[in-house]
């Protein structure tokens, strides 16, 4: 926890377009300005409601790690039969394919 809150400490430096830009960098995203307008005004309220949170007194409240409180809901993780090498690429026909591994389109 403590890595995340310095590593974010980065962002209390930057404006919220500044914000807005290193996000969509990160994300991949390209927006048009009319796009960009709009989350810019999703963050702001977004951040006036984490500056909010930051005032409430949490003195003496103890954290909450799960709130339902169950724990391994999981299925045990039991090895089954594999698709092997060749069939796994002949159900791929008409996609785009190396001779030992799928592509992705971009």
């Amino acid at each position: 926890m403590k890595k995340i809150l310095i590593q974010m400490s980065h962002w209390n430096n930057l404006s919220e377009k500044e914000i807005l830009e290193q996000l969509t960098s990160l994300s991949l995203l390209y927006l048009d300005e009319e796009e960009k307008s709009i989350i810019l005004e999703n963050l702001k309220v977004l951040f006036n409601f984490v500056e909010d949170i930051k005032k409430i007194d949490t003195d003496g409240v103890e954290p909450v790690y799960n709130l339902t409180e169950r724990y391994d809901v999981f299925r045990e993780d039991v090895p089954g039969d594999n698709l092997n090498h060749d069939k796994a690429l002949q159900e791929v026909q008409g996609k785009v394919k190396n001779e030992n591994y799928f592509t992705a389109i971009k």
